[in-house]
């Protein structure tokens, strides 16, 4: 796969991640079960903090917005 393929597949999986825990959160608020809804944000917003680590070495395509590479 290309670079470009390989963005796009991180870029969807990420949106449904976030989706799936985020629903997790408002189900756990909807039951009455604060003090769970709290653990599952502080662990959500965790885990994309790390993955955003662990893939910022990936060259995704035009980081630096500079499209003149011919000057």
């Amino acid at each position: 796969m290309t670079d470009l393929t390989n963005f796009r597949l991180m870029e969807n999986i990420e949106v449904l991640a976030c989706r799936n825990s985020a629903e997790r959160v408002v189900k756990a608020l909807n039951r009455g079960e604060i003090e769970k809804a709290k653990v599952l944000a502080r662990g959500h917003e965790m885990a994309w903090h790390l993955t955003d680590r662990e893939f910022q070495d990936l060259k995704q395509p035009h980081t630096n917005n500079d499209f003149c590479d011919d000057e």
